[in-house]
């Protein structure tokens, strides 16, 4: 990186993390509205993140395929590179659910912010326990017509290392009867997983057309996760990224999520 570039992402830390000290405290009164309220207060604060993601971190992004958004509810399966993507779904995919880890919820005012916007919170504490969790969470949101956010990897993983991919969002769909909807993304090459320096540049999101219910959830693993990968590829080769290894037959683990 060279020295204005660093000195962008010193500047857009200190305005990230001070900015969302800042919200949380000063807005927490905000907890006590319908939650309609509480949504557009985030919505006006990632907008904010977006501001000087682009202002002073010079990073800008394009979202490819949103003419492949079906009507909601439906079960995003992404890509996950970054915390850029988990900040950034509200924005394209309106009201979302998404999963978190359990602990999370014991953070004061953030936690408290996640409980109000309704994510679904799984207790890790042993499998079965986790996928009841999912279960639970995901099918109250469908019935609230909310579409919910899986990242099949479990966690980030960084452009070039390959991990397989856990079944239970495919699952979900089995039991649900949603469509999928895959995405693919770059973020990592910009914002990199648990890195204090985030770079300049375009990340590219796709988002790829719906697969219908009613298949075998491990054959739509296989196809979607193949899917996924080989887009992502694609988009890290245009910026000069990494290729993550696919291999014929990705291996799979049955893990709960």
């Amino acid at each position: 990186m060279s020295f204005p570039d660093k000195l962008r992402a010193i500047a857009f830390n200190i305005l990230f993390y001070g900015s969302m000290t800042t919200f949380c405290i000063a807005t927490s009164p905000v907890l006590l509205f319908p939650r309609r309220f509480i949504l557009a207060f985030v919505h006006g604060y990632l907008a904010w993140v977006f501001f000087i993601e682009k202002h002073v971190l010079h990073l800008n992004h394009q979202v490819l395929g949103l003419e492949n958004l079906p009507p909601a509810p439906y079960l995003v399966v992404s890509k996950h590179q970054s915390a850029w993507e988990t900040l950034h779904i509200l924005q394209w995919f309106g009201d979302p659910v998404a999963i978190m880890k359990q602990e999370l919820r014991r953070i004061p005012i953030f936690g408290w912010y996640a409980a109000r916007m309704q994510m679904i919170d799984i207790d890790r504490s042993t499998p079965s326990k986790a996928w009841a969790s999912i279960v639970e969470g995901a099918t109250r949101a469908k019935s609230r017509g909310r579409s919910i956010v899986i990242f099949p990897e479990g966690t980030r993983v960084r452009p070039g290392v390959a991990k397989p991919w856990r079944s239970g969002a495919f699952r979900l769909q089995h039991m649900l009867e949603l469509p999928v909807v895959p995405v693919a993304l770059n973020s990592g090459l910009f914002w990199g997983r648990n890195s204090f320096w985030k770079k300049p540049g375009l990340i590219t999101v796709e988002i790829m057309p719906p697969v219908p219910p009613g298949r075998d959830p491990l054959e739509v693993l296989g196809e979607v996760s193949r899917q996924v990968e080989a887009a992502s590829n694609r988009l890290s080769r245009k910026v000069g990224g990494p290729e993550t290894p696919i291999p014929a037959a990705r291996a799979v683990s049955h893990a709960e999520g």
